[in-house]
């Protein structure tokens, strides 16, 4: 991508991944979007297609609780501290992009893209988040161990290498998503009665999400089993990370203590 932005000319600069379908006005409005809120800075969600059980019980989880983690709606808001940034599509000023150090700044980030939107945000550009609806899609990791191995690669690296981080989120994850439903079984009266609201409430926000990405509500009823697969990432992420003192990614190791001083 540096070397890319060597020979792009434009004004705008426009990093996606390889595998992003886009239509064919799509970055005509991206642009339109921008200019229109005064951003300096954009990134879009894309349509998420998922296909078969496992993408739709754990992507359909991961996709909603990264959301509720990292709010975007507040990107924009310049008295927040919250950043964005994924592959789908980001795209910057030229000279707000030479601003922040070019992807040199990145050169040792497993999760460049985050901290694509971190560096976006750090130095004070007007930074925003839009949905892309038909006009972004994207089939983001195709079966369960794509799953494991994408996310894997890159969880521990979100956490900033940082064991405590990985372990109160799998902490979390289980305290608030998995453990209203086993309260619902197996607990009385009171506790019982307060599980199965959290139980509800947790049920048509998983649903709202499972609409948004055109998957049937029915899989809300798999949300334990996603949230169990993803805690599993999670650690599995954190414990390979750690055994192997870095990480191995398409062929190529980097030293774990390499990757902690490149740390944006």
């Amino acid at each position: 991508m540096f070397r890319a932005y060597h020979q792009a000319k434009g004004e705008w600069l426009v990093f996606s991944d390889a595998d992003v379908r886009f239509a064919p006005d799509a970055l005509r409005e991206v642009m339109a979007v921008a200019k229109e809120r005064g951003w300096e800075h954009v990134n879009i969600l894309p349509h998420l297609e998922l296909v078969g059980f496992w993408e739709k019980t754990v992507l359909s989880f991961w996709a909603l609780s990264s959301i509720v983690w990292l709010e975007p709606w507040r990107v924009s808001d310049p008295h927040s501290r919250k950043y964005f940034g994924f592959g789908a599509l980001q795209s910057l000023r030229r000279n707000a992009y030479e601003a922040i150090g070019t992807h040199r700044r990145l050169a040792m980030e497993v999760v460049d893209d985050v901290k694509l939107g971190k560096l976006a945000k750090q130095a004070g550009l007007r930074s925003g988040v839009a949905i892309a609806g038909d006009k972004v899609s994207l089939r983001y990791l195709e079966g369960l161990k794509n799953i494991v191995r994408s996310i894997s690669k890159s969880a521990f690296a979100a956490c900033g290498y940082r064991a405590g981080l990985i372990a109160g989120g799998v902490f979390a994850n289980i305290v608030l998503y998995i453990s209203p439903f086993v309260a619902v079984l197996f607990a009385t009266g009171l506790p019982r009665a307060l599980a199965a609201v959290s139980v509800l409430c947790l049920l048509v926000l998983h649903v709202r999400g499972l609409i948004a990405v055109r998957v049937s509500p029915l899989y809300a009823a798999r949300h334990p089993l996603g949230v169990a697969v993803l805690c599993y990432v999670l650690l599995h992420s954190m414990i390979v990370v750690l055994w192997r003192d870095g990480v191995l990614w398409r062929d190529t190791f980097y030293p774990l203590d390499d990757l902690r001083k490149g740390l944006t």
